[in-house]
């Protein structure tokens, strides 16, 4: 949880700061997951054999 001193703003904005705050940083966190997850499929792209019957596409989710 994010707490702001309430001496930086008015009460009635703090609450909704927080929750702003809050999202952005989870919305970058799931951008930095996927960015992530791309990267590593782009380089490891060739380096696993395609087994018929082997689905190793849900490690890259």
């Amino acid at each position: 949880m994010l707490e702001i001193d309430e001496t930086l703003l008015k009460p009635e904005d703090r609450t909704v700061l927080q929750d702003l705050v809050v999202a952005a940083v989870n919305k970058a966190l799931e951008q930095a997951e996927e960015l992530a997850r791309d990267e590593l499929r782009k380089s490891t792209e060739g380096l696993l054999p395609d087994l018929p019957g082997l689905d190793l596409g849900s490690l890259m989710r």
